[in-house]
């Protein structure tokens, strides 16, 4: 995995969650956190193809986390 801007966040939100921001660029999901305007991405779970998780809840950068039911953890990076 490429080391993005937030590389925190590469560690620690769930995998499923990836987003498309509003310059066309896609974050998350196995592709580096960028955050280049975080207001305007629209993020998606993979688990569902939609803006919800399984769980019902909405997908976001705070929300995708380690205590969520759905939550995957981050692949090391020697399984990418």
């Amino acid at each position: 995995m490429a080391e993005g801007v937030n590389s925190e966040l590469d560690r620690t939100v769930c995998r499923c969650l990836s987003a498309r921001n509003s310059y066309g660029v896609r974050e998350g999901g196995g592709d580096p956190w960028l955050l280049v305007d975080p207001t305007t991405m629209v993020f998606r779970c993979s688990q569902t193809l939609q803006t919800v998780g399984p769980d019902g809840y909405l997908a976001s950068l705070r929300g995708c986390h380690a205590g969520r039911r759905c939550y995957r953890a981050p692949r090391p990076e020697t399984e990418v």
